[in-house]
C-alpha cells in the first residue's frame, strides 16, 4: 500500500492522539494472530510500533509516501478495502488504531480512500472480524 499525496504535502505532527483504523490477516485456524496485509508483519492489540516516512518522487514529479505506518481514516474506507483480501485462508480484521500524540503523519489517499502513513501507530482493539464462509461461499462478519 503507498501513500499518494499532493505535490505540496508536508509531514505533519499530531497535536493528538488521532484515531484511524486498519485491516490486519488474520488465520482461519488461529483468528487471534494477526499479520499487517503487504508486508506480513506479525502484530499484537495493545502494542505500539514505529517506523521511519519515506517520499518517493516518480518521473512525473507525483509524490507518495512508500515506507511508513498506513491506516484509513475512516473505518468505512477500512472495510470496503479488506474484503476482497478475505479467502478460504485468510480472514480480515478490522482493527481501531491511534497515531500517537508527538508522531509525524501524513494525510493522503489510497485509490480514493483517505488514510495516513506515520512514524507510529498503536494497535487498541479489534473492531469486526470477516471471514470465508466455505458452505456459502460468502463473507460474514464474526466479531
Amino acid at each position: 500500500m503507498c501513500l499518494v499525496i499532493k505535490k505540496n504535502s508536508k509531514v505533519k505532527t499530531a497535536k493528538e492522539d488521532i484515531i484511524c483504523y486498519k485491516f490486519v490477516e488474520s488465520k482461519t485456524y488461529s483468528p487471534d494472530i494477526h499479520f499487517t496485509p503487504f508486508k506480513y508483519r506479525p502484530i499484537e492489540i495493545g502494542c505500539s510500533y514505529e517506523s521511519e516516512l519515506k517520499v518517493e518522487i516518480d518521473l512525473d514529479a507525483n509524490k507518495s509516501v512508500e515506507i511508513g505506518l498506513h491506516s484509513f481514516k475512516t473505518i468505512t474506507d477500512c472495510i470496503r478495502y479488506a474484503l476482497p483480501y478475505v479467502d478460504n485462508n485468510d480472514n480480515e480484521t478490522i482493527v481501531k488504531c491511534i497515531i500517537p500524540k508527538g508522531s509525524q503523519y501524513y494525510e493522503g489517499k489510497f485509490i480514493s480512500a483517505r488514510c495516513y502513513a506515520s512514524t507510529a501507530i498503536t494497535y487498541v482493539e479489534v473492531i469486526e472480524r470477516y471471514v470465508y464462509n466455505n458452505q456459502t461461499k460468502k463473507t460474514e462478519i464474526c466479531v
